[in-house]
């Protein structure tokens, strides 16, 4: 019985491990598409928008996100788009310049070559990995230490 015990725990943090893992590898591709077919050009930050989750707030601060406006190379087409990263206060100010990473398409997809550089969220993803690996090891390394 203590045996399937331990077996639950190491597959109950064994999967997200896994999970997580994927995730951080699927974050990593994704930043090595942006790097290698993203084109940097100039945009302009035209408004703040507001990010209300609960779980975001700091101190009673209201995240804000920068909206981008950008002009696409080669045309005179003006896209929009707000950004994935969010701050309290926020760093940016309406009028203000920004570099924007672009990648032409279908669906074009454009963010702040800020976020696109980042490891943070990368970092954070293979943290959280690593510590549910450990976690779901631990049963592993007692039950195999009791048997010699």
């Amino acid at each position: 019985m203590i045996y399937f015990g331990r077996f639950l725990f190491s597959v109950l943090f064994g999967a997200p491990a896994i999970f997580l893992l994927w995730a951080t590898w699927q974050a990593i591709q994704q930043r090595q598409r942006w790097l290698s077919h993203g084109v940097i050009i100039d945009g302009e930050v035209v408004a703040l928008k507001e990010r209300t989750r609960a779980s975001n707030r700091v101190a009673g601060r209201i995240p804000l996100a920068p909206v981008v406006e950008y002009c696409v190379p080669l045309s005179t087409e003006v896209k929009r788009f707000t950004s994935q990263e969010a701050a309290a206060p926020s760093p940016f100010a309406v009028g203000q310049r920004v570099p924007v990473r672009y990648i032409a398409g279908d669906s074009p997809e454009a963010e702040l070559n800020a976020v696109v550089e980042g490891w943070m969220f990368i970092a954070a993803l293979a943290a959280l990995a690593l510590a549910c690996l450990a976690a779901a090891s631990v049963p592993i390394i007692i039950t195999v230490s009791e048997l010699r």
